[in-house]
C-alpha cells in the first residue's frame, strides 16, 4: 500500500507489552512525513513541468508542422516559378528568333529590290547610252554625208537640220544663220 502524507499523519500504532517507545516513533513518522511532503511537492512541480514540456512539445509539433507545409508550399511555388520562368524564356527566344528571321527576310527583300532596281537602273544606263551613241552615230554620218555633199558641190545650203533659208512661221525666210544668232 501506497501511503499519502494524510496516511502518514493519521497512522497510529498499538502498544504492546515492550512496545515501541512513542516518542521515538512519532519523531520517525515526522521526518517520512515531512520527507513524503518534499517527494509530493516534487512530484506535484515535476508533474507541473512536465505538462509545460508536454505542451511546448505539441506547439513544436504543431510548428514543425507548419513548416514542413510551408516547405513543400516553397518547394512546389519555387518549381511553378521555375517553369515559368523556363517557359517564359523560351517565349522570348522564340520571339527574339522570329523577330531576327523576320529583319532577316526584310532585308533580303530590300536587298533584292534594290538589286533589281539597280539592275534597272543598270539597263536604262546601257539603253541610254546605247541611243545616245546610236544617236551620235546617225548625226555622225549625216554630218559626214553633209560634208562629203559639200565638198563635191551638191546642195551646200541643205543640212541634216534642213535647209540654210528656214521659213518662219509667219512665211517670211532668213537664213538659219540668223537665227542661231538669236
Amino acid at each position: 500500500m501506497i501511503y499519502s502524507v494524510n496516511d502518514l499523519q493519521n497512522l497510529g500504532f498499538k502498544l504492546g507489552f515492550r512496545g515501541y517507545n512513542t516518542k521515538s516513533v512519532d519523531d520517525v513518522i515526522d521526518n517520512v512525513i515531512e520527507d513524503y511532503q518534499k517527494i509530493d511537492e516534487e512530484i506535484r512541480i515535476l508533474k507541473g513541468q512536465l505538462e509545460a514540456v508536454n505542451d511546448s512539445l505539441e506547439q513544436y509539433r504543431l510548428v514543425e508542422i507548419s513548416l514542413r507545409n510551408a516547405l513543400v508550399v516553397a518547394q512546389q511555388t519555387a518549381e511553378e516559378i521555375k517553369q515559368n520562368a523556363q517557359a517564359k524564356a523560351e517565349e522570348i527566344i522564340k520571339e527574339a528568333e522570329k523577330a531576327a528571321r523576320d529583319i532577316e527576310n526584310d532585308a533580303n527583300e530590300r536587298m533584292l529590290r534594290i538589286n533589281v532596281q539597280f539592275e534597272n537602273t543598270k539597263k536604262e544606263v546601257s539603253d541610254f547610252k546605247t541611243q545616245i551613241e546610236n544617236s551620235f552615230s546617225v548625226m555622225l554620218n549625216s554630218l559626214s554625208k553633209s560634208v562629203e555633199e559639200s565638198l563635191r558641190g551638191d546642195n551646200p545650203k541643205e543640212t541634216m537640220y534642213g535647209s540654210w533659208e528656214d521659213k518662219r512661221e509667219d512665211g517670211s525666210s532668213e537664213d538659219a544663220a540668223a537665227y542661231a544668232t538669236d
